[in-house]
């Protein structure tokens, strides 16, 4: 089953939360690797997913990194994301109209 999920940027302005990874737009693994190198997210505990651009196109689209336990020297030119529901990854400045719970989320997906 696909589901459709709808992102808005939130109307709340205030301090956004600590980003729990970040996303890299663009498909060049240089300019990933050189902003990687730059914010201090080199070490091995760091995680890196590409991101397709659909099921059908896997030409990446960008790059979504997962900081370890090392603490990130400067913040990546991209973009701050948080984690919702304990597998979405959306910015941190995002809300999902209707609002649901991380349960309900979840229970979407299993």
């Amino acid at each position: 089953m696909i589901l459709s999920l709808e992102l808005r940027a939130s109307a709340a302005p205030g301090q956004p939360a600590a980003a729990a990874a970040w996303f890299l737009p663009g498909n060049s693994t240089h300019r990933w690797l050189e902003e990687l190198a730059c914010c201090g997210l080199t070490g091995v505990e760091t995680r890196l997913f590409l991101v397709p651009r659909s099921l059908a196109d896997r030409t990446p689209v960008g790059l979504l990194v997962l900081p370890g336990s090392a603490a990130v020297s400067s913040a990546p030119g991209g973009v701050a994301c948080k984690v919702v529901a304990g597998r979405l990854y959306a910015p941190v400045d995002a809300t999902l109209p209707p609002p649901a719970s991380d349960g309900e989320l979840r229970a979407l997906r299993p």
